[in-house]
């Protein structure tokens, strides 16, 4: 093989670009594999952790599917969505009911009621209160000129009255609405009516009551008094 001539190879040398691949190459750290060793870099997936509410709805989905044989995955979780959703109302429904006979029964007044009802008029503790006792108050404040107070004892005699003619059964749980379901008689319902709507008005609305309606009042109480003693 001839060689080639030195003027060639020069110009060869001088053209040809020389990479130097000593520096494509680094060194690898000792501590590389304890370095990726870290939980930063594990990339395993995390088991979900259950509370006691994934726990409650896989125990009514076991409950439910024992008793109905579900032929899905999914039609057994709408089943148990359905259940719990239904209590759920069933539970609000409760509640809401307690909370507004609870707002009839004390009117709204919690805030605003006046104290005096703390006194012997409230009828929960008035109860053993004989009919003549209530009479000589009731004349005791008519005299006075103290209709608040005498609207108040015109509603227990009333209360009183119902009860000992059966028309109603008295407890110191029961609203006036739930003692005018009891009232049979319609006469005697529109008298209560009357008497009660005076009595609320004036003792949880604090209304000022006059004379004339308290009048008023007294004849719708006298009127009941002779219906029922007839």
């Amino acid at each position: 093989m001839s060689e080639i001539p030195k003027n060639v190879s020069d110009s060869l040398a001088a053209n040809q670009t020389f990479v130097d691949t000593t520096r494509a190459y680094k060194t690898i750290k000792d501590d590389l594999a304890k370095k990726y060793a870290d939980s930063d870099f594990q990339y395993q997936e995390k088991k979900a952790v259950s509370n006691l509410w994934d726990e409650l709805k896989a125990w009514l989905a076991r409950v439910l599917n024992d008793l109905f044989d579900f032929d899905s995955q999914k039609s057994l979780e709408n089943a148990v969505d359905t259940l719990i959703n239904t209590v759920g109302l069933i539970l609000l429904a409760i509640v809401i009911y307690i909370v507004v006979r609870a707002v009839i029964k004390h009117k709204g007044n919690w805030f605003f009621e006046n104290k005096e009802t703390d006194f012997q008029f409230d009828f929960a503790t008035s109860v053993e209160a004989t009919e003549e006792n209530l009479e000589q108050l009731l004349v005791q404040f008519k005299k006075e000129e103290n209709y608040r107070f005498a609207s108040r004892v015109v509603y227990l005699l009333t209360i009183k009255k119902l009860a000992a003619a059966g028309s109603i059964v008295y407890d110191a749980d029961k609203t006036n609405i739930d003692f005018r379901r009891q009232i049979k008689n319609t006469q005697i319902r529109s008298f209560f009516d009357h008497i009660v709507y005076v009595f609320e008005n004036v003792w949880y609305g604090e209304k000022e009551l006059k004379n004339t309606d308290f009048s008023e009042m007294e004849k719708s109480f006298n009127l009941l008094n002779k219906r029922l003693n007839g």
